[in-house]
């Protein structure tokens, strides 16, 4: 028996043919039929209902084969007379769960999501419907879960649903075509209900992307020019750079590194579009060529440089495309230590980009992350902060009708960061936010979900560790984030390139071909034996190594390719 893909609770998953064959045992004769018979119905190789006619009359007993030419019949458009033969296979064969799932299919087309649960059950589970079972194939998961996705996002439940995603990552992996899919599905309705929330405030904007979007009025491909060549050593190391280099840029005058370091996050600007054609060229991410605008701001800080803090806002203030693509994880995970140093006293130039009008809310959420972290490491400040965000829930609240300044999802991370300080005095001005229709309650929870964690302290950790210097910075990043060992990181001649772009032809030729097996078939009917194989390979993180060999973080490789 294969091993098990997955164990959930009180039941596991396996890609094993023979856990279909024990609860469904056929002669070899039959078996050998039905596998013949899926591959041509896949291959779309079958024209006419005969010869499946035929042999759900010769075998009666076998619900695969009227499955498939259910499916057959929906192949063909015939939709009806699918349906009819869904009807009967569950009134002939109750406890087959394609049958199930089909006929759940059916009224999820028809738009009666109603009736799912009289078919599946209210737990929409596979132990429940089979309480005596142990181990479930995974094409039995997959037939309950994709109707239940279905039914789960027609009726509006997406947390459970997002819930669900998690279970199914773990048994299907990241890059599932279906779990792609479905994770676009369910950002589209979050969308829609955040575009139905704006029309309900008065309608004084459509939902929109919001904030400026980086400066295209400056790109070049022309270089900067520096003071000091030790610079450029920066354009060519990752985080594992070697801590002697960094010393030696540190040494030197400081005026003038200040001012070089500055240009390097200017650089970042300027040739922007160079260094994004230059990414699309080589094909994939080389963190070595692309962490100087994180090593600028590390070193800036290193220095206590506060007078470079004006710059480094204006660096935050290019928009989402232009900061997830310097700095993507780094982000919202490693940008606010820089802004906790430099920030720290000088919170009015904080407050005022905060209340800048069209700018993104990355920028933002980091300014924010900064202030929440200042006022746990440091409580003498904490009253100061929890004024700072007064000071800027006042204005946006005297300000609801300037669409360049009032951005929900602005709002609704400013409202989380104040539930970690437990500013029992913000509510009222919270609650206000919340009758507005100006809060994601899909980020943030409900105003009672937020008046209880305030009042009660949230069950999670909220103080996260500082570190004074960038090379415990740095250390800490490259030992503990997954994708920096030393494997991951070498390689990079043309040989071994070739061999990538080998590899990645390979994968995208198989998917293609998955993809063509795919289309035959219509999303709304599962087919028995489908995913009958398990992984040859286990899931792969976003931030694991890339299979394809490319020595990248799989997010920054072959993701979404």
């Amino acid at each position: 028996m294969e091993p098990i893909i997955h164990q959930i609770f009180e039941y596991a998953i396996t890609g094993d043919p023979d856990e279909m064959d024990s609860h469904e045992p056929y002669a070899p004769e039959i078996k050998e039929q039905l596998l013949e018979v899926y591959h041509k119905l896949m291959n779309g190789e079958i024209h006419k209902s005969q010869h499946l006619e035929e042999l759900v009359e010769k075998y009666p007993h076998v619900p695969a084969f009227k499955n498939y030419l259910s499916v057959f019949y929906q192949q063909k458009g015939q939709m009806e007379k699918a349906f009819q033969v869904n009807r009967n296979i569950v009134k002939e064969h109750p406890d087959y769960l394609f049958g199930k799932t089909n006929l759940a299919a059916e009224f999820l087309e028809k738009g009666k999501p109603e009736e799912v649960p009289k078919i599946l059950g209210q737990a929409l589970d596979l132990k429940d419907l089979y309480p005596e079972r142990k181990v479930f194939h995974v094409s039995e998961f997959r037939a309950l879960f994709e109707v239940t996705a279905e039914y789960l996002l027609q009726t509006g439940n997406l947390k459970a649903l997002e819930s669900r995603m998690e279970m199914a990552e773990e048994v299907f992996g990241e890059d599932d075509e279906m779990l792609r899919d479905l994770n676009l599905r369910i950002l589209g309705k979050q969308a829609e209900e955040a575009a139905k929330k704006v029309k309900q405030f008065g309608g004084i904007r459509e939902f929109r992307e919001f904030g400026r979007g980086y400066d295209k009025a400056v790109q070049t491909d022309e270089p900067p020019t520096f003071r000091h060549d030790e610079i450029w050593q920066l354009y060519h190391h990752g985080l594992e750079i070697d801590h002697n280099i960094l010393k030696g840029i540190l040494d030197l005058p400081r005026e003038s590194l200040v001012k070089d370091l500055e240009t390097v996050l200017l650089d970042s600007l300027r040739r922007y579009e160079h260094f994004i054609n230059k990414w699309k060229e080589e094909g994939f991410w080389d963190e070595k060529k692309m962490s100087f605008p994180l090593h600028a701001l590390s070193l800036l800080t290193e220095l206590r440089a506060t007078e470079s803090l004006p710059a480094i806002l204006e660096h935050l203030k290019q928009g989402e495309e232009f900061l997830n693509l310097w700095y993507e994880d780094h982000l919202f995970e490693t940008l606010w230590h820089f802004l906790y140093h430099l920030g720290q006293h000088q919170l009015d130039l904080l407050k005022a980009f905060m209340l800048e009008r069209n700018i993104s809310y990355h920028g933002k959420a980091v300014v924010s992350q900064a202030m929440v972290q200042i006022a746990l490491h440091n409580p003498e400040q904490k009253d100061e902060i929890i004024q700072w965000y007064e000071d800027i829930l006042d204005h946006f609240l005297a300000h609801t009708d300037d669409e360049d300044l009032i951005d929900i999802s602005t709002i609704s991370h400013i409202l989380s960061d104040i539930v970690c300080l437990s500013a029992e005095n913000l509510l009222p001005k919270i609650k206000q936010f919340y009758q507005l229709n100006l809060v994601e309650a899909f980020y943030v929870g409900s105003y009672e979900d937020v008046e209880k964690d305030i009042v009660n302290g949230v069950d999670y950790p909220v103080k996260h560790d500082v570190f004074d210097n960038v090379f415990d910075l740095y250390t800490n990043i490259t030992t503990t984030w997954e994708g920096y060992t030393r494997e991951e990181q070498e390689a990079d001649n043309d040989t071994q390139l070739l061999e990538r772009l080998n590899k990645l032809e390979r994968k995208r030729e198989r998917e293609q071909e998955r993809e063509r097996e795919q289309e035959s078939t219509p999303r709304s009917f599962r087919i028995e034996y489908e995913g009958t194989l398990k992984r040859e390979s286990p899931k792969v993180g976003r931030n694991d190594p890339c299979p394809c060999g490319s020595g990248k973080k799989y997010k920054k490789c072959c993701l979404g390719k």
